[in-house]
């Protein structure tokens, strides 16, 4: 809706100098259609304001496994499960961060072993805190201390 664009038959009316915030989305375990952030698309015009997305997914997750049977015209799988095909974004998906999490949470649909896991934990951290992508892995080897 930040977009002016309407949703779901509802619309927003912006300012015409409304310049939207940036935006950090996460998705964890999402139970959509993969193809739903692509242009055109039933939240396509919400990626275009998306800063960064991070998608934590689980190609294990049993109930994800099911969606397929949620919208059977599609017949897809959940993003959550398969993850997105960046190459298809306008920005072949240089917004975009996607991570398996399947060894660390299991194949239960649970948002406590989500949040539990450490590896999670630190991802969304990571994102919340607006530690740029590129800065995660500088190493602190030096700080503080002599040469």
């Amino acid at each position: 809706m930040l977009t002016g664009r309407p949703l779901h038959g509802r619309q927003v009316e912006l300012p015409s100098d409304y310049v939207p915030p940036p935006i950090r989305v996460t998705l964890i375990a999402a139970a959509t259609a993969p193809s739903s952030l692509l242009p055109g698309q039933l939240y396509g015009a919400a990626y275009e304001l998306i800063d960064r997305l991070l998608l934590i997914n689980n190609s294990d997750d049993r109930a994800l496994r099911l969606y397929r049977f949620v919208d059977r015209a599609a017949s897809m799988p959940a993003l959550g499960s398969s993850g997105l095909a960046v190459r298809r974004l306008v920005d072949g998906g240089e917004r975009v961060e996607q991570r398996d999490v399947a060894a660390q949470v299991g194949t239960q649909h649970k948002i406590d072993l989500y949040f539990g896991s450490p590896t999670v934990g630190r991802l969304v951290r990571e994102q919340v805190a607006w530690i740029a992508h590129e800065v995660r892995h500088v190493s602190s080897a030096g700080a503080g201390g002599s040469p």
